[in-house]
């Protein structure tokens, strides 16, 4: 699937970084969304995965597994939509 373009600035990095160390998420809760998140991937389609912020989609969105990663989903879907520029699975990774 064809991507967006997004070349961030070295100061939207950083803003985007200040965001979400001050979003109140623990270490523990962001690395367990980036690895609910990678482990998305499917090896048949080559889709998902890290890149593909599915793990904000169904059917994996309900999945048990998830339901500690989803909680923090919609912090850094807020911290997206105020960015304007970035996707959900940059803000997750």
């Amino acid at each position: 699937d064809a991507l967006p373009i997004y070349n961030p600035t070295e100061q939207d990095i950083i803003d985007l970084k200040f965001a979400i160390a001050d979003s109140g998420l623990s270490v523990s809760e962001l690395v367990s969304v980036a690895w609910a998140s990678a482990s998305t991937f499917r090896g048949g389609d080559k889709r998902g995965g890290a890149n593909g912020a599915r793990l904000a989609l169904m059917p994996q969105r309900d999945w048990d597994v998830n339901a500690a990663a989803v909680r923090a989903l919609p912090v850094l879907e807020k911290i997206q939509k105020e960015s304007g520029k970035a996707s959900l699975a940059d803000i997750i990774v």
